[in-house]
């Protein structure tokens, strides 16, 4: 099933590839392979369940497995992921392992806690907010694996601390860059905390009226794409742009902190596919 379907498959690429430019292997132990299809597991689970949560139908232009099979079975499918996951770390024979993915769940979790309380009372947004949600949600998706591939290289705390400055830059800047393609494209766009209504939240709290209007409307963008809306939303698409800029330029800042050749190539090419 982990297998099957459309993906980039960048969290299992990132912990295999981590681990062979710091371990000089060849090879692909059994355990590091072991780690790579679990959090595969763990990242499809989320998505699973995601769109159970968010009452989604589509994702990446195909139908969501609860709206093919109903919730009651997308449920289970996104509960046997985690298990599965868990259960292939339990045959990795590292505790370390498990006390990460575990944090990250836990993590992913919280954030989108925060994200559907939200939804149940919406509310002016700020962007402290917002970015709160991203540490939560997105930056652990990457962080966990380059953090498990250092772990099964052998462990090395001091670049473990480099990469979770990265990934944090890194997975800021990829939710931004979500946030933005999302005004990009023609389908509808349901209220959820975004960085971009943050931003015109903030730059027009006085405007109490129009902040009223925005967080009451089914579909932010028809209500941002109006004319006379539309200036608010080009001023924040620009701030928002600006953001994404800043955190990219940090994600790369935190590389030079590495000195393993290899692995600070690699991380260049990745951060380069992965903000476009």
């Amino acid at each position: 099933m982990v297998g099957g379907g459309d993906g980039k498959r960048w969290r299992p690429y990132l912990l295999t590839a981590t681990y062979m430019a710091l371990s000089g292997d060849k090879d692909i132990p059994k355990e590091v392979e072991l780690a790579a299809i679990a959090v595969e597991c763990f990242h499809k689970a989320s998505l699973v369940h995601d769109n159970i949560q968010d009452n989604d139908s589509m994702r990446y232009g195909k139908k969501t497995v609860n709206a093919l099979y109903g919730v009651p079975i997308a449920i289970n499918v996104g509960d046997m992921l985690l298990g599965e996951g868990y259960r292939l770390l339990t045959g990795c024979n590292n505790m370390e392992l498990l006390k990460v993915a575990s944090e990250a769940h836990i993590s992913l979790c919280k954030g989108q806690g925060m994200e559907l309380e939200w939804s149940v009372s919406p509310r002016p947004l700020t962007m402290d907010f917002v970015l709160d949600i991203f540490c939560n949600k997105t930056v652990p998706a990457f962080d966990v694996s380059l953090i498990m591939g250092v772990i099964c290289a052998g462990g090395d705390a001091i670049l473990q601390v480099t990469l979770h400055n990265y990934s944090r830059a890194l997975g800021i800047a990829y939710q931004l860059q979500d946030d933005l393609e999302d005004f990009e494209t023609d389908g509808p766009l349901a209220l959820r905390p975004s960085a971009v209504l943050a931003a015109v939240c903030e730059q027009h709290a006085a405007d109490e009226d129009f902040i009223s209007s925005l967080l009451q409307c089914d579909n932010p963008k028809t209500f941002l794409t109006l004319p006379k809306n539309k200036p608010y939303l080009e001023e924040a698409l620009t701030r928002v742009r600006q953001m994404t800029e800043q955190y990219h330029r940090e994600a790369l800042d935190a590389l030079h902190e590495i000195t393993n050749t290899e692995l600070k190539r690699l991380l260049f090419r990745v951060t380069k596919r992965i903000l476009k």
